[in-house]
């Protein structure tokens, strides 16, 4: 069974100094401090944020100002906060992975965040934590018992795909099989835009979330449990996908973007069927299909399986063949069978 892949994205509570013990809690004034927040949100998600930040800083009784700065990617971010190891200048709060949040923490500048809500005097009340998604805050604890951030968002890995032109080759839903993967992907290949423009097949990336999913799809995963470690060597299902890469690449079924989220722009333009990404990202796909005047909408689902599931038995006919055609039309089109 494939595996469903998450992604914790968390708030930092990071600091230049020693550690405040809970006990010390109850005698801190917060009235009129400030807070550096890093974030990573763009477009309707700052946006987002922002009204949410204002609001707290309109209304809360202490006066205190949270002053939040988009800092680019999570890498940038990453890159921002080890060089303020460095220097001594940190935010208060960071936008990061758990494995941020981790590596931080080896360099003794991450507070243990369930002091906060747990104090007698700040903290959160069991009603107020039900609100929250708190089982997902393991993700976020070190072997110590320390909480080394709190979950700010979660997505799970899918694949996002164009049922519109699913149905030009004559599939009816997104493929659940590798093999009915492979044959939509070089199917895709043979058409055009209206516009003109090459559609490419699969996208093929070295995002490492995209590359878990595919191994997990191929009934694997790339670490063991029991020994503790990362298993890339000697890993039938790692091979497997790096093999489905190139097989995709070689047959000309798949391609490499140009830039990274090159693949997202392309699906916007209608220049590829499929491809793998993040439900974090289906605010920007909504919008890139706005941009772009879309005539398509998208669906997603999880990644086909190497295992046989349900099977699709398709034909493109050249009266379905409406927003785009075949670059060489005398391809007959695909078939499969249960």
């Amino acid at each position: 069974m494939r595996k469903l892949v998450l992604l914790a994205f968390v708030a930092l509570f990071v600091m230049a100094g020693a550690v405040m013990a809970q006990d010390d809690l109850a005698n801190v004034d917060p009235s009129g401090q400030t807070i550096a927040y890093w974030h990573q949100f763009s477009n309707a998600q700052a946006e987002t944020m922002t009204a949410i930040i204002e609001q707290f800083n309109s209304t809360n009784e202490w006066g205190i100002t949270v002053e939040a700065t988009a800092q680019g990617s999570y890498n940038d971010i990453a890159d921002l906060v080890n060089a303020g190891i460095v220097s001594g200048e940190l935010p208060n709060l960071a936008a990061g992975y758990a494995n941020n949040a981790a590596s931080y923490a080896r360099d003794g500048v991450v507070v243990d965040v369930a002091q906060y809500w747990n104090s007698p005097d700040w903290g959160l009340s069991a009603d107020a934590l039900g609100d929250f998604r708190t089982n997902l805050v393991e993700f976020n604890t070190a072997a110590d018992g320390q909480v080394l951030a709190f979950p700010h968002q979660f997505s799970a890995q899918v694949m996002v795909y164009n049922p519109a032109m699913l149905s030009e080759l004559g599939y009816d839903a997104a493929p659940t099989t590798v093999e009915d993967f492979k044959a939509i992907a070089c199917a895709a290949n043979d058409l055009t835009t209206e516009a003109g423009g090459d559609v490419q097949g699969f996208p093929i990336t070295t995002d490492a979330s995209a590359f878990e999913s595919w191994v997990a799809s191929m009934g694997g995963s790339i670490y063991d449990a029991d020994a503790g470690a990362f298993t890339f060597a000697d890993n039938q299902a790692v091979a497997d996908t790096l093999a489905l890469y190139k097989d995709l690449y070689d047959s000309g079924c798949g391609y490499i973007p140009a830039e990274r989220f090159a693949e997202q722009a392309d699906f916007g333009l209608g220049l590829n069927p499929f491809f793998v990404t993040s439900t974090a990202g289906f605010t920007f796909i909504k919008q890139a299909l706005v941009d772009n005047s879309a005539a398509f909408d998208f669906q997603s689902g999880r990644s086909p399986t190497a295992k046989a599931t349900r099977r699709y038995r398709c034909s493109c006919r050249a009266s379905s063949c409406s927003r785009a055609r075949r670059k060489n039309s005398s391809r007959a089109g695909c078939s499969s069978s249960t």
